[in-house]
């Protein structure tokens, strides 16, 4: 899996990102004339995620396939070199960049280092969200839209930075679970091991999280995936590299990722079953069905 977040700090600063698996496309394939991928989020994909058993999670814009997947509300997209990626929408760390800037205008400042440190103070698995709610996908007063939806689904309101930001990091650590799971089933591919590239690869505590949730190792880096991955795609596109698997061979070669590997397998099993019941009430039948087979 690759979780691709912008490069000025460890926090997504748009919408949404997708998860996706490597080599795998359900459907028809698109065929791309001139671009050699649909957006830069599929170059920084594909120049971390090689193989069938990896996953990725990157920003982007989607398209949707039909048959199963889109019964489970999967999407395709082209990516570089004639692939596609089997991909899934799902909400960000931008709920943290939103909880900012409401705190923000209320005159307390955070830096996102300490937004972590909090995070990392606050009790985990007190209060857990679908990050995929539909009051959470517009922007304002985010903290607030938090505690509301937690009320909801009956959780316990998170009190304090700390305990916010603590509930959206461990919520979207299971959402990744979760949807890895999807994925899974749908494609017939049990993943091996998870990559976070991007400014999340410095979020320590997102990564270690997401290792946890998820029972895989997760490899972090490199930071500047998406620079990385559209400098490979351009000196494939010029014949500077024959291919990509060359141009991933270079990647190995330069950056060292930092593995997290899974812990408290326990403890996140007993927050996964809390969580598939705050899910359950939210998501369509279709996509219910795939992840309970």
């Amino acid at each position: 899996m690759v979780v691709n977040r912008p490069l000025n700090n460890a926090f997504h600063d748009g919408p949404l990102v997708n998860v996706a698996f490597g080599r795998q496309a359900l459907g028809r394939r698109r065929e791309l004339d001139v671009v050699r991928a649909l957006d830069d989020d599929a170059l920084a994909r594909h120049q971390a995620a090689a193989d069938a058993d990896q996953i990725a999670v990157t920003r982007g814009n989607f398209n949707r396939p039909p048959g199963e997947a889109f019964a489970a509300n999967l999407t395709n997209e082209g990516g570089i070199d004639n692939t596609v990626r089997l991909l899934k929408n799902v909400n960000g760390m931008w709920l943290v960049h939103e909880c900012q800037r409401a705190w923000a205008a209320e005159g307390t400042t955070f830096e996102f280092d300490e937004l972590v440190r909090l995070a990392r103070s606050a009790p985990a698995h007190v209060s857990l969200v679908d990050p995929d709610d539909a009051t959470l996908l517009q922007p304002g007063s985010m903290p607030e839209r938090i505690r509301q939806v937690c009320v909801g689904v009956g959780q316990p309101e998170p009190a304090g930075h700390g305990a916010v930001v603590r509930c959206i990091v461990d919520s979207l650590a299971l959402k990744y679970r979760y949807t890895i799971e999807l994925l899974a089933r749908v494609a017939g591919v049990v993943p091996a091991e998870v990559h976070v590239v991007g400014g999340g690869a410095r979020n320590e505590l997102l990564c270690q999280s997401v290792a946890d949730a998820t029972g895989l190792p997760v490899l972090a880096g490199p930071e500047e995936a998406t620079v990385v991955g559209n400098l490979l795609g351009q000196a494939i596109a010029l014949g500077e590299l024959s291919s990509l698997a060359e141009a991933r061979a270079i990647v190995r070669r330069s950056f060292e990722p930092r593995v997290f590997e899974p812990t408290q397998q326990e403890e996140w099993g007993v927050a996964y079953e809390r969580f598939r019941q705050v899910v359950g009430g939210m998501t369509n039948s279709a996509e219910q069905a795939v992840v309970s087979r």
